[in-house]
């Protein structure tokens, strides 16, 4: 029929950023899926006739690609909790803005609604928008809850320099180290350039403090995202052909790519080869 796509995308839970893509799909092929149903299955073909139900699959492909690309935004080696919190606490708040334009029918930051509802020159019903509002605000409030902004005390640890004293959670004692750190301009040159842990990893003598709290909010596992990457490294490395294959020497350097080995510690832990 000249469309883009030939087929449609099968959803499986295993791969859960096949959701919002499915339907999408579903979406951009839904001429070509009307008249197909319509020769086999009349009944199913009536949604692809109703204005009001693509509506709403357009809707949902759009809400369904921003929650993709939040989660994906998510992943990374070089991530921590504090960043995670942040950017959820962004997307809440870009869900009530999202929201105040819905009530106000703005469309303009889900294309596929948008689109589909210039084309055919229709207006949403406002049961379909409450409804929309109503999924948004059940969304914001699930995310809150699942992810709750503890953050609000901790956020000296990405802005040391900048960060207002008050909000920083420490007796007046503590507090003294992060003015002396907010002084300290070689520092302040060096955070520019470098990863925030390894930041804080070089405050350990000078600031034994900031170094210890900083690092119990660095360590813990943000996301899922190592140990999914530990597992389909694993995968790859022992197949049927190396099932008695003994995988932790291989894995271990396999998902220890980006760090260095320390090789002054490990020539001096073994005897050099003496002249015959």
């Amino acid at each position: 029929m000249g469309s883009e796509y030939e087929n449609l995308l099968l959803h499986t839970e295993v791969r859960w950023l096949s959701r919002g893509k499915t339907l999408r799909r579903v979406f951009d092929l839904k001429d070509e899926i009307r008249i197909f149903l319509l020769e086999r299955e009349p009944k199913l073909a009536e949604y692809f006739l109703n204005e009001n139900w693509l509506a709403t699959v357009g809707y949902h492909s759009d809400i369904f690609e921003k929650l993709n690309d939040l989660n994906q935004s998510l992943q990374g080696k070089s991530t921590n909790v504090l960043i995670l919190a942040n950017k959820i606490k962004a997307f809440c708040r870009k869900i009530s803005l999202w929201i105040d334009e819905i009530s106000a029918e703005n469309y303009e930051m889900f294309a596929c609604l948008e689109k589909f509802s210039e084309e055919n020159n229709i207006k949403l019903e406002e049961e379909i928008k409450t409804k929309i509002m109503m999924h948004l605000t059940n969304l914001k409030q699930d995310l809150e809850i699942r992810v709750p902004d503890t953050s609000h005390g901790d956020q000296w640890i990405i802005i040391p320099f900048t960060c207002d004293l008050n909000t920083v959670k420490m007796n007046l004692k503590e507090k003294e180290q992060p003015i002396d750190l907010m002084s300290d301009e070689s520092l302040r040159s060096i955070f520019k350039t470098t990863d925030l842990s390894k930041f804080w990893i070089m405050t350990e003598k000078e600031y034994p403090l900031l170094f210890k709290t900083s690092l119990l909010k660095l360590l813990p596992f943000a996301s899922t995202y190592l140990c999914e990457t530990a597992f389909s490294t694993l995968t790859a490395i022992k197949t049927k052909y190396r099932s008695r294959l003994n995988v932790e020497p291989d894995l271990r350097v396999s998902v220890s790519d980006n760090i260095s080995p320390r090789i002054n510690i490990l020539t001096a832990s073994v005897q050099a080869q003496g002249s015959h």
